[in-house]
């Protein structure tokens, strides 16, 4: 069975034909950036048809930054699509495709595409950490949305009292605190110039003092996180990817050693974390697959 996945975000758009085994056959990119909602749209449909010469496909799946209306098929107010608000489309794309669209947030489709090939275990956590944190949550190969899509908003749990301004969420918030932009805010802070989060890592691999410390207050703020969810949910695995995490593999171990100090005995031998399958396109991929589920009636 054939899908196609599409990937909206806020710089670019990616359209993909993949195949019944959830493997990339032909792909294309559009800018979304400073372009009107209906210029977009009308490229995305046109791309459906060249990505699918053939019409292989039997549906669309499009991950799209949240918030989102699932039932009516619309954006409502995220920030980086501004042009995109309350603005019904998946109803435009079927009608000019002839396909059945299905709509989901990125970071849950990219959760999604971590159960692709899954047979082990029943409860997956996926959390991206990049310019933003986002996350989505999976059982029993289902994703759990939400009405809306805002279930698995991981950035948005508060774990600690500390402010750093974040322009939108409350203090204290996971994003606003251990996001690649955080930590470069508070690297700049210390060291009195600007810095990136890339160039703090440098200096932390260099046993820099401050750097050190910088990146263990990190472990420690975000490990508060996994500790919560897994007191919560106590989920079989985590699947954590994004650029700070894919580029700093060793903060996989350092996070899960810290999360063991912080949960029940019982569960200390139970916190598995890997890195998240699929890089950059797993939201594209996990689109695609939550398109077939949808279709099979999964």
């Amino acid at each position: 069975m054939y899908t196609i996945g599409i990937d909206i975000g806020g710089t670019n758009a990616r359209v993909a034909l993949i195949d019944s085994q959830m493997n990339i056959l032909n792909k294309k990119q559009i800018k979304t950036e400073n372009r009107k909602f209906n210029h977009v749209l009308e490229d995305l449909i046109y791309l459906v048809s060249q990505i699918d010469p053939k019409s292989q496909a039997q549906a669309i799946g499009i991950a799209c930054a949240g918030p989102l209306d699932l039932d009516k098929g619309m954006v409502l107010d995220a920030p980086n699509l501004s042009n995109w608000s309350y603005k019904p489309f998946v109803s435009v794309i079927e009608e000019k495709t002839g396909l059945k669209t299905y709509l989901t947030n990125d970071a849950n489709a990219a959760a999604l595409a971590q159960d692709i090939g899954n047979n082990n275990y029943k409860s997956i956590v996926f959390i991206t950490v990049s310019t933003g944190i986002g996350g989505g949550l999976v059982y029993d190969h289902k994703l759990i949305e939400g009405k809306f899509g805002y279930a698995g908003e991981i950035g948005s749990m508060i774990i600690s009292d500390l402010d750093n301004d974040h322009p939108i969420l409350y203090k204290g918030t996971l994003e606003s605190l251990c996001s690649g932009p955080a930590l470069a805010k508070l690297a700049s802070e210390k060291y009195e110039k600007t810095m990136k989060a890339e160039d703090l890592f440098r200096l932390y691999y260099k046993n820099d003092p401050l750097a050190m410390d910088l990146i263990n207050l990190w472990v420690e703020l975000f490990s508060r996180s996994i500790a919560n969810l897994v007191q919560i949910l106590e989920p079989e695995i985590f699947y954590l990817g994004g650029a700070v995490i894919i580029n700093n593999p060793f903060l996989l171990k350092k996070i899960e050693e810290k999360t063991k100090e912080m949960v029940f005995d019982g569960l200390k031998d139970k916190i598995v974390l890997r890195p998240a399958k699929y890089k950059d396109d797993a939201s594209l991929i996990g689109a695609a697959y939550h398109a077939k589920n949808k279709i099979k009636g999964e």
